[in-house]
């Protein structure tokens, strides 16, 4: 055992690795390019780490977890033991994102401290945490819409395809062949378009997944409001003026609407080269409503100026931090929408690091502003994903706005741009 973890590290780069790919690993490379959203890394500040101790007496744990009782239970089965026998020291986080709700690092620590009967504490790398991590599943959605002469919507159609979830980690939840994760914000849309048709395909990948901020939500919230903001274009209206136009039996969603317009200052003209994109979305009890204001200059660099976004969650308890949510989804969906992406050839991971694997720098952050309708109640609201859903889909429709180009699959970033 090595008494440091850069002994470990360095004995393990020592290590000869050879990749071998699958069919199924081969198969995703040559469709890569027909994906509309990526796997996805949390890319978590601090890499997943345990520190883990299995005497006679008892289990002893330290790691930064999200579920402190599902990591118990996870470190009672791999050393062998009764869950009363496991004590469990939660530490601060250094960044979950759903991927500190998965327990694969506890047991690995556990394990290892069983077999060589002494204290362990296992660190992986950076580049081991990103190639061996857990991603948000790729997906691809389509859509189809029927107008009548009057440009009203007659007819909806949607049918999503991803990797299951749920099918892995508790498949009695998958029912009906569906994983209810991989449709959130897709099978109950807002709208109150008529003659709906949602279907959905679980199609597995070689890549291991698991719950990235926001679930679901993330990639369909994206794909939902990009192609509703297209049917805005298509029927001549306001995507303010034709959400609302749908959003009949939710007040509540149009309360939200008419704040984000006033606060966003929607119907003010900015300087040529810049547009404002909108998208609105519901996840996890609270709505979210996102203006996002863009600038492409003539040489094609894109910089987002600033981001408004109004969200009723109900009840506040500490607005302070309610507010650095808010805050800090913008952030995380801005610097996915606008860098992230895993790429896989031949069954291997090729970002590993953050070198390869680009995030939002302080210099990219826009100006935030975050206004919450006070609407109380009996309403409590979750506040750590609802901000990230509709940074990607405002952003994507700002640029349309610009260049006259639809964002068909992100990041965006890989797209040349130059206003139109």
């Amino acid at each position: 055992m090595p008494s440091a973890n850069w002994q470990a590290k360095t004995a393990l780069d020592a290590l000869p690795m050879q990749w071998t790919a699958s069919p199924d690993a081969k198969r995703h490379s040559e469709n890569s390019k027909r994906e509309f959203v990526r796997g996805l890394a949390h890319a978590c500040m601090e890499p997943m780490n345990c520190t883990a101790s299995v005497t006679e007496s008892g289990v002893a744990v330290w790691a930064g977890v999200q579920n402190p009782e599902t990591a118990l239970s996870a470190a009672a089965r791999a050393a062998g033991v009764d869950a009363s026998k496991v004590r469990m020291h939660n530490c601060f986080l250094g960044g979950g994102f759903g991927r500190r709700s998965h327990t694969d690092y506890i047991t690995d620590a556990v394990q290892i401290a069983r077999e060589v009967n002494a204290p362990v504490q296992v660190i992986r790398s950076r580049e081991e945490d990103m190639r061996r991590g857990r991603y948000r599943p790729m997906a691809a959605v389509r859509f189809k819409v029927g107008f009548d002469l009057d440009k009203n919507v007659t007819a909806f159609t949607n049918h999503s395809v991803t990797h299951s979830i749920l099918e892995d980690a508790n498949p009695e939840a998958v029912r009906g062949g569906v994983d209810p994760s991989s449709v959130e914000g897709l099978a109950n849309p807002p709208y109150d378009f008529p003659n709906l048709a949602i279907s959905h395909t679980m199609k597995r990948t070689h890549l291991t997944t698991w719950w990235w901020r926001s679930a679901g939500s993330s990639q369909n919230a994206y794909a939902l409001e990009c192609f509703t903001d297209e049917l805005a274009v298509a029927a001549k209206r306001d995507p303010f003026d034709l959400r609302r136009a749908h959003l009949g039996a939710r007040p509540d969603m149009r309360e939200v609407l008419d704040i984000l317009r006033e606060r966003s200052e929607w119907d003010s003209r900015l300087k040529t080269g810049s547009a404002p994109g909108m998208a609105l979305h519901e996840s996890f009890g609270t709505l979210c409503g996102t203006v996002a204001e863009v600038t492409i200059s003539g040489a094609g660099d894109l910089s987002v100026d600033r981001i408004v976004s109004v969200v009723d969650c109900g009840n506040l308890v500490n607005p302070q931090t309610a507010r650095m949510q808010v805050e800090s989804g913008i952030v995380y969906g801005l610097s996915a929408a606008l860098h992230g992406k895993m790429t896989v050839e031949n069954g291997q991971v090729l970002e590993d690091n953050f070198d390869t694997y680009e995030v939002l720098r302080l210099a990219g952050i826009p100006e935030m502003e975050a206004h919450f309708v006070e609407s109380a109640g009996g309403k409590w609201g979750g506040l750590g994903e609802p901000s990230l859903q509709p940074v990607a889909p405002a952003v994507c429709n700002a640029v349309f706005s610009i260049t006259g180009r639809r964002i068909r699959a992100l990041p965006i970033g890989d797209y040349l741009l130059t206003p139109a």
